[in-house]
């Protein structure tokens, strides 16, 4: 960002036109990241249902050794109401449909901010004295110390039933989960 003053008129909207720069400051940032992610879904006669799916995702916040982390989860359907048995035991006009389902997940959280693997150096805005002629330098200080930080992950469990009723006039589902976090934090 940069400040002025002594502008001509108070309409010009263009930095360059004052008379003298006030204030100069500024900074950029770079990061990276990217993900290749992949689903496999299986479904045989309406009633067995699976599903795969993956993601191999890369930060700039770590290491190159650590840089990937593979993450990937698995889940199983069994729609009750497609077996020729249940047909037979429950009327359909009642229970129309009635699934079973569960999985099971690792799910990766990126922690950390980018380049957080290098030791980070920021320069003091005070001036230090230098050589024989006492000439102001710019001093430079130990920003942030490198860590050694990798993807932190949360095994992901779930389970549900989906239902419908009286020819689907009601319609529903209940589901549990349970979430445990591996690492240095999840959000």
């Amino acid at each position: 960002s940069a400040a002025k003053k002594g502008y001509p008129t108070t309409l010009t909207t263009e930095i360059d036109l004052g008379a003298e720069m006030t204030s100069v400051s500024g900074n950029s940032t770079d990061w990276g990241s990217a993900s290749y992610i992949g689903r496999l879904t299986y479904d045989y006669a309406n009633k067995y249902l699976f599903q795969y799916s993956a993601n191999y995702n890369g930060s700039l916040s770590y290491s190159p050794e650590k840089r990937w982390g593979y993450f990937h989860a698995v889940s199983l359907g069994w729609v009750m109401t497609e077996e020729s048995w249940f047909r037979d035991l429950v009327n359909p006009s009642i229970i129309n449909m009635f699934k079973l389902r569960g999985g099971v997940g690792l799910v990766g959280n990126e922690v950390g901010y980018p380049f957080s693997f290098l030791t980070q150096y920021s320069q003091n805005s005070n001036r230090v004295l230098f050589g024989d002629n006492m000439d102001p330098n710019v001093g430079w200080y130990v920003s942030s110390i490198a860590s050694d930080l990798k993807w932190s992950s949360s095994t992901q469990y779930g389970a549900g039933v989906d239902y419908g009723l009286f020819r689907d006039r009601l319609t529903g589902s209940f589901d549990v989960f349970l979430y445990l976090n591996k690492g240095d934090v999840m959000n």
